[in-house]
């Protein structure tokens, strides 16, 4: 019988304890867990160092960053990455459809995160802070 959902993961070793516990068996879903050094550090760095760009001074450091190297280790043919504090108000999989639509109209798409670049004073709009 095939899961409705597959959830994946990234976790510390904290992080892996603590789900393994609070998300027992729960029918319909596959969950598959992820070391966090493996998947994100030394990758996240690499990706960071081919582009030239530096990190984020974002709290989150090399986690914000992990999902542009989560397609090397999740085997999909595609999947949706979105954080596990974000409330959904209907189902995801129509982002596949709208996906899909934008590459048949032009032959392409990217999308990326609304911005992985260093906040100082603040975030723009708000405490008067600018990108420099």
């Amino acid at each position: 019988n095939r899961p409705s959902i597959n959830l994946h993961l990234v976790v510390d070793e904290g992080g892996l304890s603590h789900f393994r516990r609070v998300l027992p068996n729960i029918p319909n879903v596959c969950i598959r867990y992820y070391d966090f050094h493996k998947v994100c550090e030394g990758e996240v760095q690499a990706i960071l160092d081919e582009f030239g760009f530096k990190q984020s001074a974002h709290y989150s450091g090399k986690a914000g960053y992990c999902r542009l190297a989560l397609s090397k280790h999740i085997e999909a043919e595609r999947f949706i990455a979105i954080e596990t504090d974000q409330l959904l108000l209907q189902d995801v999989s129509s982002l596949f459809s709208d996906f899909d639509a934008v590459v048949r109209s032009s032959g392409a798409a990217i999308v990326a995160p609304e911005m992985y670049m260093p906040w100082f004073n603040g975030r723009p709009g708000v405490g008067g802070g600018e990108y420099k």
